[in-house]
């Protein structure tokens, strides 16, 4: 829902609408902190979605799970994925840097060579 209610009504605000719990600032997650859910009512509690927001317009997705311990990254179920997030966000800051990954005219959408493909 909260994927939904971004994409289609409130942009990817990344100070808003993200929490930080990687040690690597560029990788944020989903849900929203309580103060945000709270606004819009729309209740997540234990899930963890981890991203890149590169703007209000692109986010890149990565994977999460159900956060079963206080402290994230040291969750067995999401800490290996924020393990995962921190190295995919170097391949694509690595991509951007390379012209591999470049922008379209009006920053609000990425294009890349179809056959594009991320090693880790």
């Amino acid at each position: 829902m909260w994927i939904e209610e971004i994409g289609e009504n409130l942009g990817a605000k990344k100070l808003l609408y993200f929490r930080n719990e990687s040690i690597n600032a560029d990788v944020q997650a989903l849900p929203p902190p309580r103060r945000q859910m709270e606004a819009i009512d729309i209740w997540v509690e234990n899930l963890r979605l981890y991203c890149l927001v590169l703007n209000d317009h692109v986010v890149f997705l990565f994977n999460g799970g159900i956060k079963t311990a206080d402290n994230a990254k040291d969750c067995p179920n999401v800490g290996p994925y924020i393990k995962q997030a921190n190295e995919l966000v170097k391949k694509i800051d690595e991509l951007l840097i390379n012209k591999e990954i470049s922008w379209n005219k009006n920053q609000t959408d990425i294009c890349f060579d179809e056959n594009l493909e991320i090693e880790l």
